[in-house]
């Protein structure tokens, strides 16, 4: 039988265990920095994801689809999951929706001039001869006397 020395046997009995926790501490630190890192390019993927149906939904010539667009690029571009990066990306696709109608209207019709409703006394209808017409409610309202 062969025996050990002293500092083999300690080295052995105390080393061993050491090197085991070292070991699992810094795979721990690695799974860890993977997970953050998968999680990041997963929020990122979803941002982007995001943004581009909005975007799409944003330059619809559908009206309420155009809106829903527009508001959701108003929402992603205020929130708190955005890097400087993809918040120029919001950014430029509002400028892009919003600019394409503002074009148009101006090639259309050129100037706009406003006209006052010419009331008088604001807030009081009628005041500056208006003809009031009353809403369906108002109409069945006076018709059944209620």
């Amino acid at each position: 039988m062969t025996t050990l020395p002293a500092w083999a046997v300690w080295t052995l009995a105390f080393g061993s265990p050491a090197v085991t926790a070292v070991i699992a501490v810094a795979g721990e630190y690695y799974g860890r920095r993977g997970d953050v890192e998968l999680e990041t390019r997963s929020k990122r993927e979803e941002v982007l994801r995001n943004l581009r149906w909005a975007a799409e939904l944003a330059v619809s010539d559908d009206a309420l689809k155009a809106t829903l667009g527009l508001e959701q690029l108003q929402a992603l571009r205020a929130s708190q999951m955005l890097s400087p990066a993809e918040e120029e990306q919001v950014d430029a696709a509002l400028h892009a929706a919003i600019e394409g109608p503002r074009q148009a209207i101006t090639r259309r019709a050129g100037t706009v001039e406003v006209v006052a409703s010419g009331l008088a006394t604001a807030g009081v209808p009628g005041a500056a001869g208006d003809t009031l017409v009353p809403s369906k409610g108002e109409a069945k309202r006076a018709e059944t006397g209620i």
